[in-house]
């Protein structure tokens, strides 16, 4: 920044009558869109459902989702282990 443009800037904030606009509003994105999910909490479940016992049921889905992934990378681990050692001899 130059002189001449700190000496407007601050001839600007000193005059009367003058309303400063907030750097914010030239950007694309909403003032607050990108701290959307800060201040919120987590949602729970209602007693009515959690009383049927769905947390059990998503929580054994996980988990059986987790040991198919491990069961598969480990298999995949082994192939290139395998691919490797036949490049090699």
């Amino acid at each position: 920044m130059t002189v001449a443009e700190l000496q407007r800037k601050v001839n600007l904030k000193a005059s009367r009558n003058i309303i400063l606009i907030p750097q914010h509003w030239c950007f694309k994105r909403k003032y607050s869109q990108g701290k959307s999910g800060i201040g919120r909490l987590a949602w729970k479940l209602p007693d009515f459902i959690k009383r049927n016992g769905i947390m059990k049921v998503r929580r054994s889905m996980r988990e059986s989702k987790v040991k198919m992934r491990k069961r598969v990378w480990l298999k995949l681990r082994t192939y290139d282990i395998s691919r490797d050692r036949c490049v090699k001899d």
